[in-house]
C-alpha cells in the first residue's frame, strides 16, 4: 500500500491501491468519515478478514496512519494495542467471524490558531454497517456509554476542543446461537419409561435471547418434526406404545434466526402391565329368569385382555348371603347344578383369576327354579284299615288282629303316616280327629298317640302333608274307638 499526502488545504490522505490490496480476502469494512464546517476532512476504516489477526503482532491488514498535514486538520486513528509505530492505525482489520469486538477510535482537531474548537461530524454508510455479522454496533464513549446505534443512524456530531484527542469505542456484539439443548427427561438411554411421560429439556442462550424449539420425535433413528416454534421446554407426545424405543431431538432457535440442534436421544417405554381378566358376563340362565330346571348348567363369558394369560374361575351359588363357593380354579366357563329346590330363588356369581393372581368378579345374578305344583305322596300306616287294635292297662294288653270289615280301636293307638316329596320336600304333617287338629309334626317319622278316652263311636282320622311350597296332600280313615 502506498499513501501520499497533499499540501493543499484541506489536508486529505490519498490511498493508492496496489494488487496486494486487491487480493486480500476482506469480508466487510466500514469507512467512517470525519468533517467540520471549515472543510477539514479525514477518514478511517475498520473491518474483518478471515486471515486477519486481533491484537499483536501487527499483520498485513494493519495500515499505519500517515503523518499529520499542515493545520488546520482532523486526524482520526484506530488503536489495536499494537506497539509503535502501529499504535495509530488508519485501517484496522480484525479476524472474521467475530463475537464481541471493540475498535478503539481517537479523533484530534488541530486548528490554525492552535486554540479554536470546532464541531466534528462522523458519517458512515448504514449499508456497510448492516453487511456485518453483528446484531449490535454502537458508537460509545471510552467508558462504554452508547452515543449512537450505528445500525440505525449514520452520523454523530460533537464539539471538539483544539489539540486534545477525543476517544471513542465502536462496540460490536454478534449474535451467538443458543446453547446445545441438554438434560433430557426421560434421560437418554433410560428404560421402563411410563407411556404417559412428557418430554422436557433445558436450554439457554448466551445472549439472553428468548428461545423457541422444534421437536423431532418418533420410533425411528431419524424422527420427524412433530412440533415447531414452541416457547416452552416441554412436549406432550400423548400416550405412547408399551415396550417401544423412541428417538427424539430438540432444535433451539433464538430471535435472530440462529439455531442449535441437540443430540439424538432415545428411551424405551415400560412393558405392558398385567391387566385383570374381563369381568364374567352373559350369564345363562339369564339374570332374573324364572321356571329354570332344577338340573341346570350355569354358563358365562370370560377371557383376558392380555394375550398369553390363562384364566380360571371360582363359582359361588346359594339361596342366601354370603354365597357359598361351590367350585374353584376351574378352566371352563360352565358348571352343572342338579337337584335344586323347586320354586326357589338362587343367587350366583363368578370370580375370574388370571395366572398373575389378578381377579375380576361378575355382578351377582339370580334365577328362580321351576315351580313345584306336585303334592307330596302320603300314606297312613297306622291304624290300618280292617284291623282291631287293643292297648289296655298301660300297654300290658296289646294286640292287633285283622277283622277285615272295619277298623276298631280299644284304648290308645299310634296314628302314623309316611310322606315324601321329590321336588321341594316335606314341610310338615298335620293330624286331625274329626277335623280337630291334634298334632303337627315337622320331621319323619310322622306320628301322634291318641290317648283320649272317648265313647264308642266312629271317628274320622285325617292326615294332611304339606311340601315346602305349600302343596297339600290329605288322607282320611274312619275308625271305631272306645276307651
Amino acid at each position: 500500500m502506498i499513501t501520499s499526502f497533499s499540501a493543499a488545504q484541506p489536508q486529505n490522505p490519498t490511498t493508492i491501491t496496489t494488487t496486494d490490496d486487491q487480493t486480500r480476502s476482506i469480508v466487510w469494512d466500514v469507512t467512517v468519515n470525519f468533517n467540520e464546517p471549515g472543510g477539514a476532512y479525514d477518514y478511517t476504516v475498520f473491518g474483518e478478514a478471515p486471515d486477519a489477526r486481533d491484537g499483536p503482532p501487527a499483520d498485513a491488514y494493519d495500515v499505519l496512519k500517515p503523518p499529520a498535514p499542515m493545520p488546520p486538520y482532523i486526524r482520526a486513528w484506530l488503536n489495536d494495542n499494537l506497539p509503535f509505530p502501529y499504535n495509530k492505525l488508519w485501517k484496522d482489520y480484525r479476524h472474521y467471524p467475530g463475537i464481541n469486538k471493540i475498535w478503539n477510535l481517537s479523533v484530534q482537531w488541530t486548528p490554525s490558531d492552535d486554540a479554536s474548537p470546532t464541531t466534528i461530524t462522523m458519517v458512515w454508510d448504514s449499508t456497510e454497517i448492516n453487511s456485518t455479522e453483528y446484531i449490535s454496533i454502537s458508537l460509545c464513549t471510552t467508558g462504554g456509554t452508547p452515543l449512537k446505534n450505528m445500525l440505525l443512524e449514520s452520523s454523530y456530531s460533537f464539539s471538539c476542543p483544539a489539540n486534545i484527542p477525543q476517544g471513542f469505542k465502536i462496540i460490536c456484539i454478534a449474535n451467538q446461537p443458543p446453547n446445545v439443548p441438554s438434560n433430557p427427561t426421560p434421560s437418554n438411554g433410560s428404560t421402563g419409561v411410563s407411556v404417559n411421560a412428557n418430554l422436557s429439556w433445558t436450554c439457554s442462550d448466551p445472549d439472553g435471547d428468548s428461545l423457541t424449539y422444534d421437536v423431532y420425535f418418533g420410533v425411528g433413528s431419524s424422527p420427524p418434526k412433530v412440533a415447531s416454534n414452541i416457547s416452552v421446554s416441554t412436549y406432550n407426545p400423548e400416550t405412547l406404545a408399551y415396550y417401544t424405543y423412541y428417538y427424539w431431538r430438540i432444535v433451539a432457535w433464538d430471535a435472530h434466526g440462529a439455531s442449535r440442534a441437540g443430540p439424538l436421544w432415545h428411551f424405551r417405554t415400560a412393558s405392558m402391565p398385567n391387566r385383570p381378566p374381563y369381568a364374567p358376563s352373559n350369564p345363562s340362565p339369564a339374570n332374573g329368569s324364572t321356571e329354570i330346571s332344577v338340573n341346570v348348567d350355569l354358563s358365562w363369558s370370560g377371557g383376558d385382555p392380555d394375550s398369553g394369560d390363562f384364566v380360571t374361575y371360582d363359582v359361588y351359588c346359594g339361596i342366601s348371603f354370603p354365597l357359598t363357593k361351590i367350585a374353584s380354579n376351574q378352566t371352563g366357563t360352565s358348571h352343572a347344578l342338579d337337584h335344586l329346590l323347586y320354586s326357589t330363588k338362587y343367587y350366583w356369581k363368578i370370580v375370574a383369576w388370571d395366572n398373575h393372581q389378578a381377579s375380576n368378579a361378575s355382578p351377582v345374578w339370580s334365577f328362580t327354579s321351576k315351580t313345584d305344583t306336585t303334592p307330596p305322596s302320603l300314606a297312613i300306616t297306622s291304624p290300618k284299615r280292617g284291623y282291631l287294635y287293643v292297648n289296655l292297662l298301660g300297654g300290658i294288653i296289646q294286640r292287633t288282629f285283622p277283622i277285615f270289615f272295619t277298623t276298631l280301636v280299644i284304648g290308645k293307638v299310634d296314628i302314623t303316616a309316611t310322606s315324601t316329596d321329590g321336588q321341594s320336600g316335606i314341610n310338615r304333617v298335620e293330624i286331625y280327629i274329626d277335623n280337630d287338629l291334634k298334632a303337627t309334626d315337622y320331621s319323619a317319622p310322622y306320628n301322634w298317640t291318641w290317648l283320649e278316652r272317648v265313647p264308642f263311636f266312629p271317628y274320622l282320622i285325617t292326615v294332611t302333608a304339606y311340601d315346602n311350597v305349600g302343596n297339600p296332600s290329605s288322607m282320611s280313615r274312619r275308625v271305631w274307638k272306645i276307651l
